[in-house]
């Protein structure tokens, strides 16, 4: 495939992608009130602690065997794409009839366990009910990751989403809050008949690709590192957000949740291009400290410059961001949007230097700097909410944790002799002086022209505009390699 159509390509697959989901919210905030609008956010994200907590690294594993299979012969590939579709559907089975089973012993449990209230029984179940059909479905997706599957991908992320849509706004229209667990279910199990639909050429059901065992053993080999960080912090931020829910009532659940749709989406978007031109690059030098440190600290500077200008942006147009992708209601989340914003900087800072960790081959300290963040973060919401900050206990908490991450991560880095020079610590101040001007600028709007000074003579002093064209042209060569 060429070039330039990888790319045009990957680019449609994505934009159709978020927009969906942007759509979905809308969809949501049309026809839910602010108060369903949290209660239906807080029961994705129980569905997605389910089936995070039930794939057990199930996902990331598939994709590493898969593409460990790609150079065996045909018919050797089928069986294991087979077999790890099939340990696949027995995991969410096992979760279904879990689901099913607690909902026919004590109907008001999910509801209650969710939410907090019994009133929501028949919408908790049914998007409970979707978690095995995600689980599923997120392994249909390894399988074609793992086998660079790009038109199957494309299509995958495309047609779904052209044909849950319309369901979702009848559902929704309609029924409300059962209507939208209901488009959501009908979503994921549209996902899952077209993802065997798509990979029905690699699937084989012979005697061999039945037997399960050697599968499971490679496949839980691989992530149990990765899953212990992802199901930590999924617990951790599900306990925060449902205590949320409990102790300040429905309202600040929905702006919590409406917030974090948007705060959790713009840095991963724009740093897609990361792990691409990190991982390649300090692997080659990593015998060279100094070299490591450069590649390290140039990175690091790219990436804030090119996150500043979107927290601006979108600082600057909270008001009218919320009432786009959401409707006038949500606007009383503003002060809470600029306040998730202002620890943007500090994310993406501690983002860096913490996945740096990986390809340098210090993948324990990765995990202990994700645990202490974690565990800062829970804890802080906490003593936050109970010194009265309300929901602004969790930007607080949130930027703290991430700068004692970054300041553990940077101590590892100075114990493996990895040292920054002086222009790295002034670049540190910066962004610590840049991400306080925003928190300022959450009450005085006008400190918001000192960031954008500020960002212009970074630009200018350290010659970042060659620099980001260079990363857009890497990480397009790449999506088309």
């Amino acid at each position: 495939m060429k070039m330039l159509k990888k790319i045009t390509y990957n680019a449609a697959a994505t934009s159709v992608s978020v927009a969906s989901g942007l759509l979905r919210n809308k969809i949501f905030a049309l026809f839910l009130s602010l108060n369903l609008f949290g209660v239906l956010s807080i029961g994705q994200q129980s569905v997605s602690l389910a089936m995070t907590l039930f794939a057990f690294g199930l996902p990331l594993g598939i994709t590493t065997l898969v593409s460990q299979y790609l150079s065996r012969p045909a018919t050797e590939q089928a069986e294991m794409v087979t077999r790890l579709l099939l340990l696949a559907a027995s995991v969410a089975g096992v979760l279904a009839l879990i689901v099913v089973g607690v909902f026919a012993l004590s109907p008001e449990s999910l509801s209650l366990a969710v939410t907090g209230s019994n009133a929501f029984e028949i919408p908790m179940a049914i998007l409970l009910l979707s978690a095995p059909l995600m689980l599923f479905e997120t392994c249909l997706f390894a399988v074609m990751e793992g086998m660079g599957k790009v038109n199957e991908i494309v299509l995958f992320r495309i047609i779904p989403s052209l044909i849950s849509l319309p369901i979702l706004y009848f559902l929704a229209a309609e029924f409300h809050l059962v209507g939208a667990a209901s488009g959501l279910f009908i979503n994921e199990a549209i996902l899952v008949g077209l993802g065997l639909f798509l990979l029905r050429k690699h699937l084989t059901f012979t005697s061999s690709a039945l037997k399960l065992g050697p599968a499971i053993v490679q496949v839980y080999k691989v992530a149990v590192l990765s899953f212990g960080v992802g199901a930590f912090w999924f617990i951790s931020d599900f306990i925060v957000k449902r205590y949320v829910l409990t102790a300040l009532g429905e309202v600040e659940n929905g702006i919590v949740q409406s917030v974090a749709k948007i705060a959790d989406l713009y840095p991963t978007i724009a740093l897609a291009w990361l792990s691409m031109h990190l991982f390649p690059v300090l692997s080659q030098r990593i015998d060279d400290k100094a070299a490591v440190a450069s590649a390290l600290q140039r990175t690091v500077l790219v990436a804030v410059v090119i996150i500043i200008p979107i927290i601006v942006i979108l600082f600057t147009f909270r008001a009218e961001v919320l009432l786009i992708v959401y409707k006038k209601e949500f606007q009383i989340a503003v002060q809470y949007f600029g306040a998730m914003l202002a620890v943007g900087i500090v994310k993406v800072f501690s983002w860096v230097i913490g996945l740096a960790l990986l390809p340098l081959g210090m993948k324990k300290q990765w995990f202990y700097s994700a645990v202490l963040m974690t565990i800062l973060y829970s804890v802080g919401v906490w003593l936050g909410m109970l010194a009265g900050l309300s929901i602004y206990a969790i930007p607080v908490s949130l930027g703290i944790s991430l700068g004692i991450q970054a300041a553990y991560v940077l101590v590892v880095y100075r114990w493996r002799k990895i040292v920054f020079d002086a222009s790295f610590l002034l670049q540190t101040i910066l962004f610590g002086v840049m991400s306080a001007l925003l928190v300022v600028a959450v009450f005085i709007p006008a400190s918001l022209i000192a960031v954008v000074l500020l960002f212009a003579w970074l630009v200018y002093r350290y010659d970042l505009l060659n620099e980001i064209r260079e990363k857009i042209h890497e990480f397009t060569s790449r999506l088309a390699s």
